[in-house]
């Protein structure tokens, strides 16, 4: 988002850097380990596998630009959303 900052306003600008700050922020004194989930985290190989999942997979393998465009989608939502607000 930052890499291609839009011709927004400057104090448009700066209103998304302080949100994401605070989100961050507000993510790192909020996160608390969830003993449910440790044992997955520790162990990637305990995550049941579905069918979806390794068509997935498959698909990223032969085209990695399906998680590049995902990704960016994404991004897109969150930046619209931030600058919405």
């Amino acid at each position: 988002m930052l890499r291609e900052m839009h011709s927004f306003p400057l104090e448009k600008q700066v209103k998304i850097v302080i949100a994401s700050m605070a989100l961050h922020n507000f993510i790192r004194i909020n996160a608390k380990m969830d003993m449910e989930f440790k044992p997955y985290d520790d162990d990637q190989g305990l995550l049941p596998l579905n069918e979806e999942e390794s068509r997935v997979d498959s698909l990223v393998e032969e085209d990695g630009s399906h998680h590049t465009r995902e990704m960016e989608e994404q991004r897109d939502r969150i930046a619209n959303l931030l600058i919405s607000h």
